[in-house]
């Protein structure tokens, strides 16, 4: 079990982390999160389930919104946007060293 203490953001900037909106925390999909190691343009370099990956980010309505692609054993690949975080005691990748 996981638990994961913070805020929502508007920008990935001011983010850590980035939650996958209306995804089933029960569902059995490789990750429901994902970690941001930096920003780069118009996208997001960011790890889920170990696994590198770089998402094209976007602002809609005052804030950034990313989309990820899943696996669904039973659906097949499902579309999930991403919303940018900062966990408790996080620090927001657009001041990490």
């Amino acid at each position: 079990m996981s638990t994961i203490v913070g805020n929502y953001v508007k920008t990935f900037a001011e983010a850590d982390m980035g939650l996958l909106q209306d995804v089933s925390m029960n569902a059995p999909y490789a990750f429901k999160w994902v970690y941001l190691k930096r920003l780069d343009g118009q996208h997001i370099v960011c790890t889920g389930a170990g696994k590198e990956m770089r998402l094209r980010y976007r602002r809609r309505g005052g804030r950034d919104v990313a989309e990820v692609t899943v696996q669904d054993p039973i659906f097949g690949p499902l579309k999930f946007k991403v919303a940018p975080f900062l966990q408790e005691n996080g620090t927001p990748i657009g001041r990490a060293a």
